[in-house]
């Protein structure tokens, strides 16, 4: 079942008490502050499933830091509440060196929270936690970031489209899939954080454990929440707007006794407090509805032994499974072509695993899809792989030997590092890494794009004879990202 936990319900409770919806997230941190009894919250809320985020990111917000006094107080506030608690959550910070240390300070104090993991932190720590056996997992990051939260994240606000949004989490789950496949264990059970939207929830339904979302909190500005689509999703409208949809929600709450008569006449007239009521009302619907999907991601697998043939034919069922209709892909759809790359983790598209290639007008054997504009406008129209590898090989070759020369007369300098040298050194790994994803753009190659294959490829392109110098290129750019570093720190 996929569980839609309403973040924020501490700050309703009489509302969510009232209406009782299926899953709630509440947050330590105001738990603590407002000292509501949790177990009373859940009796007369209904016995909802609880999700206890651990408030750490509130309290980096707010500007305050998290010490040992607060991860014990909420190790014995789990302990007290975990008979009721459904999941709960390491505590989180910006850093997640910091964060893993909090995984394991609460585990020696005797509780075991579903570590989190941001989108935009290294793999490596999403691996750690995938190879020591975590059965739950929640990952964050996706949302749009302002104020004091922004400028945690080196001043920049992270404003992300729905497309976005949805790219890079599929993105995210197709890693924990091919991890899993490496590390030979089961896929975990994964929390998305705020996902917010109804329309990213019921997309990713299908392949997570549960998210948390708090545009239920309806009712502002005169909106409100209503069920479309046989309850499968939910529309906002203003209540002038839609009061069609407003009033046959407010009537079905009246015959379920969750509104009086007099109540129903003053919602068709905009009473904020109960629109509050009726958005609540129709997130509850809506999660009664979302319960009886079933994730399928487990048995999306890559097996070594396959053929061409039975990859091709898994992809065409995967275009199915994300919502993709093929004749998008045919026409050349951007956004649709990206979501599909991304949900795989294939970086190029190539004509051999399009599954919609006996339909495409530009189908060419061995060649990279037409609508990869950017690869192919590099490599002045071509589009044929054995082409372009060929093409790469030549100019990393050429790249590399610039790179000797320069080296050598940086030295002859005194050692001062120089720009370009450097730029071409970056350049340079970049054409490495685009030599091996056009070579092999299958996903669980793709997974082990790291610095070990691409020194590998490095050795398969460029002959043993200039092979001699290729430490010295790497240690001479270390030093300089260093210093650069030093620089910046200063």
């Amino acid at each position: 079942m996929a569980i839609i936990f309403l973040a924020g319900a501490e700050a309703f409770p009489d509302l969510v008490k009232q209406i009782k919806p299926k899953a709630v997230l509440l947050s330590y941190y105001y738990l603590r502050e407002k000292k509501i009894d949790l177990e009373d919250f859940w009796v007369k809320s209904g016995q909802p499933k609880i999700f206890i985020d651990s408030g750490g990111f509130t309290i980096i917000v707010k500007g305050k830091r998290i010490d040992e006094n607060y991860l014990k107080e909420y190790a014995e506030f789990i302990k007290k509440y975990e008979h009721i608690i459904h999941i709960y959550a390491n505590v989180d910070t910006i850093n997640p060196e910091e964060t893993y240390k909090n995984q394991k300070f609460l585990e020696k104090l005797g509780i075991k929270p579903a570590p989190v993991f941001h989108a935009n932190e290294p793999d490596t720590f999403l691996y750690r936690y995938l190879k020591e056996g975590y059965e739950k997992i929640c990952i964050g990051g996706f949302v749009a970031l302002t104020g004091k939260g922004a400028e945690i994240r080196k001043g920049k606000a992270l404003k992300k489209s729905r497309e976005e949004i949805r790219t890079q989490a599929l993105g995210i789950l197709n890693k924990i899939r091919a991890f899993c496949r490496e590390l030979g264990r089961n896929y975990p059970k994964i929390h998305l954080f705020g996902l917010t939207t109804p329309a990213n929830i019921r997309f990713m339904a299908k392949f997570i454990y549960s998210c948390d979302s708090t545009a239920w909190i309806g009712g502002k500005y005169g909106n409100f929440w209503y069920p479309r689509q046989n309850g499968y999703t939910l529309g906002h409208g203003h209540w002038k707007e839609s009061k069609l949809s407003l009033k046959k929600l407010a009537e079905e709450m009246k015959n379920k006794g969750l509104m009086a008569e007099e109540e129903v006449n003053k919602v068709l007239e905009g009473d904020s407090a109960l629109l509050k009521r009726v958005s609540l009302y129709a997130w509850k619907l809506f999660q009664e509805r979302l319960e009886r999907i079933e994730p399928n991601i487990e048995r999306i697998k890559f097996e070594g032994d396959e053929t061409e043939k039975e990859k091709i034919k898994m992809l065409k069922e995967l275009a199915k499974d994300i919502g993709i209709r093929l004749s998008e892909l045919v026409k050349g759809n951007k956004r649709r072509i990206k979501m599909f790359k991304n949900y795989l983790g294939l970086s190029v598209l190539t004509c051999n695993i399009c599954p919609v290639a006996n339909k495409c007008s530009f189908y060419q054997e061995n060649s990279i899809c037409w609508y990869e504009k950017d690869i192919i406008e590099k490599f002045g129209g071509l589009r044929d792989t054995e082409s372009i590898l060929a093409k790469l090989r030549e100019m990393i070759i050429i790249t590399y030997q610039r790179i000797m020369r320069g080296l050598r007369l940086e030295l002859s300098e005194g050692g001062y590092p120089d720009k370009t040298i450097t730029a071409l050194i970056n350049n340079y790994i970049k054409m490495l890494e685009t030599y091996e994803k056009i070579r092999n753009p299958f996903p669980q190659v793709m997974l082990q794009q790291n610095v070990q294959n691409i020194e590998v490829q490095h050795q398969q392109i460029i002959s043993p004879d200039i092979l001699k110098t290729y430490e010295e290129v790497m240690n001479r750019w270390k030093e300089w990202k260093e210093k650069l570093l030093k620089k910046e720190t200063k």
